[in-house]
């Protein structure tokens, strides 16, 4: 950002709460960068995990459960929801959080629910999504980690894998 939201000044390096930000001189707002917050849902049916085949970074090629940034016009829970239905057709419904996320410098923090499938047809919807399935827990694919990509990526996959284990092992139902 080089200019302010607020009046258009141009923005300057200055310290606010021991930080350095950048603020407008004019009026005196103060940018701070925060996390994005991105939805997950570990969306099950007949016990069950939803996949699909991501298209774009991060993890492309990668089987992930839905997920995405919630919008300013929603809750987290309600961000999950329409993800699942963006990516797969499917309905879900948020059973509870399962864990939030968080390292510096990756710029989102992601948020995870459990989620169970009440609905909807099973079809790749988005276009970042190459194919949708169900997997039972002996059934998830064996994903090596990124050999090529951006710290994000490397990030993501971890949490993906954290809840691939926890999924076969039971854990969050």
């Amino acid at each position: 950002m080089k200019y302010c939201a607020q009046c258009g000044v141009e923005l300057i390096l200055g310290i606010e709460s021991g930080r350095e930000r950048p603020m407008c001189p004019g009026c005196g707002f103060i940018v701070y960068r925060n996390p994005v917050p991105v939805a997950l849902a570990v969306a099950t049916r007949e016990d069950k995990l939803l996949l699909v085949h991501r298209l774009n970074p991060p993890l492309a090629d990668y089987w992930a459960p839905c997920a995405g940034y919630v919008e300013i016009d929603e809750s987290l829970e309600e961000g999950a929801r329409r993800e699942v239905k963006e990516e797969t057709g499917c309905d879900v419904v948020i059973d509870k959080l399962l864990n939030v996320y968080s390292r510096a410098h990756m710029g989102v923090m992601l948020v995870t629910f459990a989620a169970r499938v009440v609905g909807g047809n099973l079809v790749p919807q988005a276009q970042e999504v190459v194919a949708t399935r169900f997997f039972a827990r002996h059934e998830l694919p064996d994903q090596p980690p990124p050999v090529e990509g951006k710290p994000l990526d490397y990030w993501f996959y971890e949490a993906v894998k954290e809840i691939f284990e926890d999924f076969k092992r039971g854990i969050g139902r």
